[in-house]
């Protein structure tokens, strides 16, 4: 290891994930980060995690550890948002130093090429990093030709060279995350007015959803660590911090129902005495399983799960390619009613060759989800042309221009989601986007508490505009929508 003396070794930056001014939120772990710091930090690394989020001079923080010669400065980052963010942080790294500027995460892994041809970008680790970013640090940090690092696309003499990839990790021989790195304390999310520390247990999933990057990004594959090494992590933090709540960062939770079972039916037998959430779980899976695995998943501490559904039409499902029938919504359901655990439906609207055929299926199973279940709630997502999707290639076929350069990709973001894609008329436009903002609204009295943890006044404000969404949605009230522009003034964009 050769370091870069008394200072910061490596910088790591979390952009933030809103453009504009936004309320304050809590802050979800960057997860994602602390898994490639975790090697360096156990090899005697100085690892600073630079969270935008969080820090609002973090310009000044910024130039202020590149005087101490780092190593080099990572960026994560999604598409969306978050490219804008990370550009104007490698841009003073570039404009301040000659620190090496390495960019990762799920976006420049798709498209390397092209997030490389960015000035302010010298390295791109394409795909999983813990492996990758460690031996890209160890060649730079020892001024080693980087051409026998697995996984990474570089600039090289003016080109750009692309090294083998690295095969998929390990997990189960990956080390316990350093959580110290950062104060978890300001990354906890709220589970039904719970706290809880983000998790991993499993990564990728099986299926071939049309609208996720995974197909790309995991290749399909869906690996998980042993229930054994799952419990003995959980229990590492329970010991540490004192945490009682947990919520699974999974893409599939229970893709093998077994292993699921395993940990649950230890966090029980272990007397963990925890709640946990966010467990996402298929509609399919989900009607097959019997009771005793629904009393289980009840006793070990469940608060939530999340179900994806994505439509009410079963013609929008097949091209979302759920492979699942959406009549079984109803009666899993109402047989879900008679537990505590909350239910987050998810949906999503707006995608190429949609009607208003197939959004008022939607908004009837919705409407129907959360009157025969007091403990339902709908999440409506516009839907985001990813790149390396099915549906990023059907979103061209209707007409929408392919990016040409990084930046070009900011407005292709889950949270500031544009609008004009060509196939969506302007009146379908208005309706997707009063779906979107008044599902919100659909949650019940204590769902509707979440608001408080942005600002009192918000949450009066929301109590106030309840009943008012329920019959924007029941009515499909969409032509004249003034709080969109409030919520705009309010800090929230998106919709």
């Amino acid at each position: 290891m050769n370091t870069g003396g008394s200072g910061t070794d490596v910088i790591l930056i979390q952009p933030r994930y809103r453009l504009g001014r936004a309320p304050a939120r809590r802050k979800a772990l960057p997860l994602g980060l602390l898994t490639i710091a975790t090697p360096l930090d156990l090899a005697g690394y100085k690892v600073r995690i630079l969270d935008q989020r969080l820090e609002p001079d973090w310009e000044q923080i910024l130039l202020a550890e590149l005087k101490t010669k780092p190593v080099c400065v990572g960026v994560t980052s999604m598409t969306g948002a978050q490219i804008w963010w990370g550009l104007k942080a490698s841009e003073v790294v570039k404009r301040n130093s000659d620190v090496p500027v390495v960019w990762g995460g799920v976006h420049p892994s798709l498209l390397p090429r092209q997030t490389l041809e960015n000035p302010y970008v010298d390295v791109v680790v394409q795909g999983e990093g813990e492996e990758t970013f460690f031996e890209l640090v160890e060649a730079l940090g020892n001024k080693k030709p980087l051409d026998k690092v697995q996984g990474i696309w570089y600039k090289e003499g003016g080109n750009i060279k692309q090294n083998p990839p690295r095969p998929f990790i390990d997990l189960n021989r990956q080390p316990p995350i350093s959580y110290h790195l950062v104060n978890i304390w300001q990354h906890m999310m709220n589970i039904s007015g719970r706290d809880a520390l983000p998790i991993e247990s499993s990564r990728g999933c099986p299926f071939n959803c049309a609208f996720c990057y995974n197909t790309s990004f995991q290749q399909r594959q869906w690996r998980a660590l042993t229930a054994e090494q799952m419990l003995l992590r959980i229990k590492r933090v329970i010991d540490e911090y004192g945490l009682r709540g947990f919520a699974f960062s999974d893409d599939n939770f229970f893709t093998d129902p077994n292993r699921a079972h395993q940990i649950l039916d230890g966090m029980v037998k272990q007397r963990f005495d925890i709640v946990w959430g966010k467990g996402d779980i298929r509609l399919d899976l989900l009607s097959q399983l019997d009771g005793d695995f629904l009393h289980l998943i009840e006793r070990s501490g469940c608060l939530s799960l999340a179900i994806g559904i994505e439509s009410g039409s079963q013609r929008i499902a097949d091209l979302l390619r759920k492979e699942t029938d959406i009549s079984r919504a109803v009666p899993v359901n109402r047989r879900l009613a008679r537990y505590r655990m909350h239910l987050q439906y998810l949906f999503l609207i707006g995608t190429p060759g949609e009607t208003e055929a197939d959004l008022a299926e939607t908004v009837s199973l919705m409407l129907r989800l959360v009157d025969e279940n007091q403990n339902a709630a709908e999440g409506v997502n516009i839907f985001v042309p990813y790149p390396g999707t099915e549906l990023f290639d059907l979103a061209v076929q209707y007409g929408l221009p392919v990016p040409r350069k990084l930046e070009e990709w900011i407005p292709f973001s889950w949270i500031n989601r544009r609008l004009d894609y060509p196939w969506l008329s302007v009146e379908i436009r208005k309706l997707i986007q009063m779906l979107s903002f008044c599902s919100v609204f659909l949650a019940k009295d204590r769902e509707m508490k979440l608001f408080q943890d942005i600002h009192p006044f918000i949450s009066f404000v929301a109590a106030l505009y309840q009943p008012v969404a329920r019959r924007r949605i029941q009515g499909h009230h969409y032509r004249f929508l003034p709080e969109l522009k409030i919520a705009e003034l309010l800090g929230f964009r998106g919709y």
